[in-house]
This record gives C-alpha cells, sequence and structure tokens, in this order.
C-alpha cells in the first residue's frame, strides 16, 4: 500500500538508496552525496536510505549533502513527498530495485545507476551507467549525460587543503597510494613490497588505508623501510585533494578517483582491481595515456621504472575532457522529467 504523501504543498524530496560500507566500498555513497548536493543546491530536499548491505559510518564530509538518513521509508516526515526516488545499488540486487520501495511512492519518479552494465531492461524513467552515460529506458530519449567528460567530482576537490609543511614529501618524491575505500585485493601492500623491491630508495609513499584494514600493520611495517612516508585514515575530499596536488605521481585502484586524480593533474599508474574497474582502466589508457595494471601484475611490475618515468614525461598535459559537471547534468535532466 503506498504510503501517506501529503498534500499538493508539501515539499518535494529526492530519496536516495544506495549500499555502501567497509565490505562494499564508499563510491556508490560518494556520487549520490555529489547528486544530492546538486540537488539541494537548487532547494531539494535529500534523505538516504542505506541498503542492507550497507555498514559503517560514511566519511564526514557526505551526511552533509543530506538532510537525513533514515533507516525506513516510514521515517520521512509526513510533509515530505519524494518527487524522485535514486537507487543505487543495482549490482546487489540484479533483478531490480527494491520492489516496496517504489510501490511506496507511485508518484516519484526514479532514476537507476549500474555500475555493471550493458543490461538496461530495468524499468526507470532514467537509467544511469556511470561508465556508459545516461540513458532512458525503450521508448523514451537517451541521452549522455554522465561519463569521463562531466565526472561528479566532490565538491572538496574545488578547495584543495595542503598538507602541513612538515609533513609534505620532498618535491618529486612523494608517491600518493590510493587503493580503493575498502582495499579489498591487498593492493596498498602489494604495491610497497613492490617498490621496495624495484626502487626503494627514492619515494616517499603516502598510502590512504584506515587502521581497522588487516594490512594496516603491515603497511605501516613496510613504510618504515622507505626513507619517508606515511599512512593516513580516510580523508575527507579537501584534504585528498590537497594531497594530489603537492605528490609527483600516484598508484590508484581505477575507481571513481582517477577522474579527481585526472582533474588535479596527477600523473598515475591506474590499478584495475575488481571487475567493475575494467571500463575505467581502458579509458585511462584511452584517454590519457597513463599506463594500467591487472592487480595480478603488480607483484611482478618494475614499479619503480614505471613510476619514475611517469613522473618525467609529466602528466597536466595528458588531461583533457575533466570538467566536473556530471552531477550538474544529471540534476538538469531530472528537473527537466520533474521539478523537486
Amino acid at each position: 500500500m503506498p504510503l501517506p504523501c501529503g498534500s499538493a504543498d508539501t515539499a518535494p524530496a529526492l530519496l536516495f538508496h544506495c549500499a555502501y560500507g567497509p565490505a562494499i566500498g564508499w563510491g556508490h555513497a560518494v556520487r549520490c552525496a555529489s547528486l544530492a548536493t546538486e540537488a539541494a543546491r537548487r532547494g531539494g530536499r535529500c534523505f538516504l536510505l542505506p541498503s542492507e548491505a550497507s555498514a559503517g559510518s560514511l566519511p564526514d564530509e557526505m551526511p552533509a549533502a543530506f538532510e537525513a538518513r533514515i533507516s525506513d521509508p516510514r521515517d520521512l516526515p509526513v510533509e515530505v513527498r519524494p518527487s524522485w526516488i535514486v537507487l543505487d545499488d543495482l549490482h546487489l540486487q540484479p533483478a531490480g530495485p527494491m520492489p516496496g520501495l517504489v510501490a511506496a511512492y507511485p508518484q516519484a519518479r526514479i532514476l537507476m545507476i549500474d555500475d555493471d552494465a550493458e543490461e538496461w531492461d530495468v524499468c526507470g524513467d532514467l537509467v544511469l551507467n556511470p561508465e556508459l552515460g545516461l540513458r532512458a529506458p525503450e521508448g523514451k530519449e537517451a541521452r549522455l549525460l554522465w561519463g569521463e567528460r562531466f565526472a561528479p567530482l566532490r565538491p572538496g576537490l574545488a578547495d584543495p587543503l595542503p598538507p602541513p609543511p612538515g609533513a609534505r614529501p620532498p618535491e618529486g618524491r612523494g608517491l600518493l597510494v590510493l587503493p580503493g575505500g575498502t582495499d579489498p585485493t591487498g593492493l596498498a601492500r602489494a604495491v610497497l613490497e613492490q617498490l621496495l623491491a624495484t626502487d626503494a630508495g627514492h619515494f616517499h609513499p603516502v598510502v590512504i588505508l584506515a587502521s581497522e584494514h588487516p594490512d594496516a600493520a603491515a603497511v605501516d611495517r613496510l613504510l618504515g623501510r622507505f626513507p619517508g612516508g606515511c599512512r593516513l585514515e580516510k580523508v575527507d575530499s579537501r584534504r585528498l585533494a590537497g594531497w594530489m596536488r603537492v605528490c609527483a605521481a600516484g598508484v590508484l585502484a581505477c575507481g571513481s578517483s582517477v577522474y579527481e586524480a585526472a582533474a588535479l593533474g596527477l600523473p598515475f599508474l591506474g590499478v584495475v582491481a575488481v571487475e567493475n574497474q575494467i571500463i575505467k582502466g581502458a579509458a585511462v589508457e584511452r584517454l590519457w595515456r597513463l599506463p594500467v595494471l591487472e592487480r595480478s601484475r603488480v607483484p611482478h611490475a618494475p614499479l619503480g621504472m614505471i613510476l619514475r618515468r611517469l613522473v618525467e614525461s609529466g602528466g597536466c598535459d595528458r588531461f583533457v575532457g575533466i570538467d566536473g559537471g556530471g552531477a550538474s547534468r544529471v540534476v538538469d535532466r531530472m528537473e527537466a522529467l520533474e521539478r523537486f
């Protein structure tokens, strides 16, 4: 049975349903927060309904994008009427969206976000694949609104916060190691081990890895064998941007952060750590002529040589077509279909 929607003059809203946590990562929540920030800027009221697969806390800056985080659709204030439901965990629900949530608000339009696919046989007013762009289901207009050029960059990247002077690596030697939100394959540890084997004395690695990760202690020990370096806990986008500015190169899992590194001009080695990063890895090679490795090749690659060459070749001039306007373009299209 549909939930009460309030009267015609009550405030409309956007309800975001996504998955996140230590076992999944925070990429889905990051892009939902990016859309929510843009929608809120235009007067929308944004609410987050985590999926059952979600766990743990969100990085500090993300909750600010949402008016509230709720555990059940019935927790929405009675005067709130969602005009859009954004579903961003289709990879965990291959049969389609959460039927109860959609049935609860039959008046709402649906934006579906799917990482994995070229399968568009789902129902929704708009379907977004971050790699392939935005298209409508059969019979509706299709538009490309979100791709490499229009990456949904987090707002903090426009205002980098430099690291303290005493923490900055020497010029040309800082190496940002960003293995992804949960580092499910142990990439950070593998990168340090191979770098020690091929070029221990040159780079000062800056590794972003939470203390609760099972490799954290081993990473700390490995970092002690370099001339300098440090491990950081989860950082917000302003601090991440600051480190991207002062490091000479990076080793990045091919998630959404590759667009952010490109926008800030950081040359990097991309690593395809999990299956849904294959398309981004191909884009990194095609668009920016940067080296990309499969995760299984990292323990055997001459990382020191690859990264030194990357620094010597420079990076800023190779990054084209990143403007960070993805969230704005998607929200433009949403508003054209149904104002909120």
